[in-house]
């Protein structure tokens, strides 16, 4: 009656090990998203049950992420690299101003010499 029972808790945790795997696989996977690592994705068994099937939407889930997170990105890029264009064209502008500026009061003060 005794090994019955052992062998019915060592086939059970064996069992139940088994089944958590695709559990502790997300788990794992969901821990390295958490830490910004948006390219970890779930490994599938392909045993094609209920836990396959989340796994996999898990996954579809995550590239759709990612492809967000990049477009993102790269619009922050094109904002960050238009607004230092824009920059530099204010700075040329305001030399550019200064420069006319200090031409017209030399040619003003010239003039008024000329009239004395």
């Amino acid at each position: 009656m005794i090994p019955v029972v052992v062998l019915g808790i060592v086939g059970g945790s064996f069992l139940a090990f088994r089944a958590l795997r695709p559990i502790r696989s997300l788990i794992q996977t969901v821990r390295s998203v958490s830490t910004g690592r948006m390219d970890s994705r779930v490994p599938t068994l392909h045993t094609s049950d209920e836990l396959d099937e989340l796994v996999m939407l898990f996954n579809s889930m995550l590239e759709k992420i990612e492809a967000l997170i990049s477009g993102m990105r790269g619009s922050l890029d094109n904002v960050a690299h238009t607004l230092f264009d824009l920059t530099n064209c204010q700075i040329e502008f305001s030399i550019w101003i200064g420069l006319f500026a200090a031409h017209k009061t030399d040619v003003l003060h010239h003039d008024l010499s000329l009239q004395k």
